[in-house]
């Protein structure tokens, strides 16, 4: 049974997402790191590919609430980053005029970094599963939420960056170390219930000037 929410609610989801996450997905990086270091390991040696080696799964630098663009041209030392959002609810009828079912659509997104196309890659994988893990073994979001089905997943393109690459120092400390970014999202279609405001208003207690008291 989940909370009933007041009005749309929408912000209420992505900030306990956002608190879910913060609490859990560091501890779940280092597990997931430990059932991979084998694996790793093992593939490096089939493949002969050093690169395949186990790596660290790093812990979050940015928690970010909200869609941020910023995200995106921050420095190699801001990463990983994740950020929540939620900007779209799909209403559902109820019984009665006060309350109605709610589907709110939840997206998680994460950005991280490595110092090969490999490590980048894998961390992105696996910071990914590390966050759905944390969100969907939550089960409500502290309650607000009645149910956390699994999400539509992607990861994006690799990118190359460089270090001082912009003549203004946008992208860094001008060193021209070359890096690699990767992000994914998470995207959750939720089931929440809300309550609207009652259409009679309470009045609200004033103490300013008595009208009555103006010359």
């Amino acid at each position: 049974m989940s909370l009933t929410l007041r009005g749309l609610g929408m912000e209420r989801v992505a900030l306990e997402a956002l608190k879910v996450l913060h609490e859990g997905v560091d501890q779940e990086l280092q597990s997931i790191k430990w059932q991979w270091d084998p694996v790793d390991t093992d593939s490096a040696t089939l493949f002969g590919d050093p690169t395949m080696e186990p790596i660290d799964l790093e812990p979050i630098v940015t928690w970010a609430f909200g869609h941020r663009k910023s995200m995106i041209g921050m420095p190699r030392s801001s990463y990983p980053a994740i950020s929540s959002m939620c900007f779209q609810l799909t209403p559902n009828p109820l019984a009665g005029d006060q309350f109605f079912g709610g589907t709110p659509v939840l997206v998680v997104e994460g950005i991280v970094a490595g110092d090969t196309e490999s490590a980048c890659n894998r961390r992105a994988f696996r910071t990914a599963e590390a966050a759905n893990n944390v969100i969907v073994e939550s089960t409500t979001l502290n309650g607000i939420v009645a149910d956390i089905p699994m999400p539509d997943a992607s990861l994006t393109n690799e990118v190359d960056r460089t270090s001082g690459l912009d003549s203004e120092g946008e992208f860094g400390d001008g060193s021209g170390e070359v890096w690699w970014w990767q992000g994914f999202t998470l995207t959750y279609r939720l089931q929440t219930t809300h309550t609207v405001r009652s259409r009679q208003r309470v009045p609200v207690p004033f103490d300013g000037i008595d009208v009555d008291q103006l010359p």
